[in-house]
């Protein structure tokens, strides 16, 4: 018997029904539940997402216990192996720095407490949405309503997005990243939300800090855990 199948068996029959009523088809369904099976797996409509972790306590049946793994995963949600996606995770450190893994550009839209979110499934280690900050993100749409917004390092935006459904009046988006902000406008069309009156500023956050003359009443500020960034010294 696989125990890893049997353990994302009863961690999905708990998640089915909350994902129905809270609007949410992007979901974490394990992770690293059972210390053999070091690997994370999340749902994102239709297809899956798995991170693998080196774990050298199980290194030797390493590679015998993922293909656990996936047939599991194949089973369980009778899914097609090209919908299945699998990154490796390590820890960053020194001059590390996470590199774009492909150009497949496999979009899908997922969507959360009813808002749509595109993310890209294959060229990146993360998709653009942190499926561990979704009751954050929703905290700051039931707050924001008639507010002036600042989300610092805004990656993709699935924050603004929140804001600004939630009624802010103003939602500045700041990240060094030229591609992820247009990524956050992408964001705002899928869920047919206007641009105006809200910003995308590229820039580096710190420095913006120093000269921005405005004010705000609600800032969320989710700096990387780490990062080398090419675009500063």
């Amino acid at each position: 018997m696989n125990p890893f199948l049997n353990r994302m068996k009863k961690n999905l029959n708990k998640i089915r029904a909350w994902s129905v009523r809270q609007q949410c088809d992007a979901y974490r369904v394990y992770d690293r539940d059972i210390p053999e099976y070091a690997v994370s797996v999340d749902y994102y409509a239709g297809s899956i997402v798995i991170y693998r972790y080196f774990n050298p306590q199980f290194a030797e049946r390493d590679d015998e216990r993922f293909r656990d793994v996936l047939a599991g995963i194949e089973e369980l949600f009778e899914i097609d192996r090209s919908k299945v996606f699998v990154k490796e995770r390590s820890r960053q450190k020194g001059n590390m720095q996470y590199e774009r893994l492909g150009e497949d550009s496999v979009l899908q839209t997922v969507t959360e407490f009813g808002l749509k979110f595109i993310v890209n499934l294959s060229d990146y280690l993360d998709t653009g949405l942190f499926l561990d900050h979704r009751l954050s993100r929703y905290w700051v749409q039931k707050n924001s309503a008639d507010l002036r917004v600042l989300n610092l390092f805004c990656y993709t935006g699935s924050v603004s997005v929140h804001a600004a459904r939630g009624g802010a009046k103003r939602v500045v988006s700041v990240d060094l990243s030229a591609r992820y902000l247009d990524w956050a406008r992408d964001n705002f069309k899928a869920n047919q939300i206007s641009t105006n009156p809200h910003e995308f500023v590229r820039a580096d956050v710190c420095q913006w800090l120093t000269c921005c003359q405005e004010s705000f009443d609600l800032i969320f500020v989710d700096p990387p855990a780490f990062s080398n960034s090419k675009k500063m010294s």
